[in-house]
């Protein structure tokens, strides 16, 4: 799979995971750490010395993992879309677990940038801003300010971008 943060990729690869230990090679530099139950649900994860507290939830075609200042959400991408022809690979934001919306940053009909910030939710008492993925055009906004929501709630449908003139 392919992580993107800001402009940069990397490549990563889950090469173990068990209710005690995860190990990932990223870009092919391997990484363990040493997983730990809490009690709420969530997990304590020690790598390198550091701690970090991470939770996570499934459903059939998402995962959405939130840790520190990182929130994911991972979902596969059908191959034969391409960003290319103007297509987006997730065309709904969705949240990635049960929260708070703090504040709503886009406008409908409003152009958006790649990795713009759309919204920002609290939950387990961390802000998580929203970002759109790629250039794109907000098409619809089911959620406001103020308003909680569920895991996996649309919150944003975008559409693709127009092209350059």
């Amino acid at each position: 799979m392919k992580l993107r943060r800001a402009e940069t990729e990397y490549e990563v690869e889950l090469l173990e995971v068990s209710a005690s230990v995860v190990r990932v090679a990223i870009d092919g530099e391997e990484i363990s750490g040493e997983l730990i139950p809490l009690a709420d649900g969530s997990t304590l994860l020690l790598l390198a010395g550091r701690r970090c507290r991470i939770a996570g939830s499934r459903t059939a075609r998402t995962i959405a993992a939130a840790g520190g200042p990182l929130s994911l959400q991972l979902q596969p991408v059908d191959q034969t879309r391409s960003t290319a022809r103007g297509g987006l690979a997730t065309p709904t934001v969705y949240a990635p677990m049960p929260g708070k919306v703090l504040k709503v940053l886009a406008a409908q009909d409003e152009a958006v940038a790649a990795n713009q910030v759309l919204l920002v939710m609290e939950a387990m008492k961390m802000e998580i801003p929203l970002r759109a993925e790629t250039a794109a055009v907000v098409k619809r906004i089911h959620v406001s300010a103020g308003q909680s929501v569920e895991h996996g709630a649309p919150l944003i449908d975008l559409a693709p971008a127009p092209p350059p003139v």
